[in-house]
């Protein structure tokens, strides 16, 4: 998405994670090294149905060679005013690209657990797409958190929590 820069900023981010998650963990485990790297990084305004929301998003998985360890981590920012409803991501459990046809643009897939309005711990479920350039109303933000939300072990969507939030639609600015 024009916000989120699947290349550019995703290399420069990815690589401090990289190098940050690397000098947090065990020596053991930091000695292999990284054989796949994928992230990214960004944020805007999107609108949809019944509501709008500024969000900020990062996410980025690292497989490092040795012992079959893989790092993910992210983070997620999610303000829907006029639904008054603040959602900060608590964990990111899972990250991973989207296969889809390359004049479609990229997707990504980011799982995990948020609290919202500083309370509880859900489930959430975002997906973005970088399909155009900024402001072209091509790029899209998917956000369920709670009921309904996919967990990155399973496709079942999540149920019997008592809390639902589901938004999609394209990104105005970012």
């Amino acid at each position: 998405m024009s916000g989120v820069r699947a290349m550019d900023r995703r290399s420069a981010v990815a690589g401090l994670l990289a190098g940050a998650t690397v000098l947090a963990l065990p020596q053991r485990a930091s000695a292999g090294r990284v054989v796949v790297q994928r992230g990214i990084v960004g944020g805007g305004f999107a609108q949809f149905e019944l509501s709008e929301a500024n969000f900020s998003l990062f996410a980025s998985r690292l497989i490092f060679d040795e012992g079959n360890l893989e790092v993910v981590a992210g983070r997620v920012l999610w303000v829907d005013g006029p639904a008054g409803l603040t959602m900060t991501s608590t964990e990111v459990t899972g990250y991973r690209p989207l296969e889809m046809p390359p004049d479609q643009g990229q997707a990504r897939e980011i799982f995990g657990k948020m609290s919202v309005n500083d309370e509880g711990e859900y489930p959430f479920y975002a997906v973005v797409v970088d399909a155009g350039t900024p402001g072209s109303g091509l790029d899209t933000m998917t956000l369920r958190v709670g009921d309904g939300a996919q967990t990155v072990e399973s496709a079942t969507p999540v149920a019997g929590l008592g809390f639902t939030y589901a938004a999609a639609g394209p990104i105005i600015i970012g």
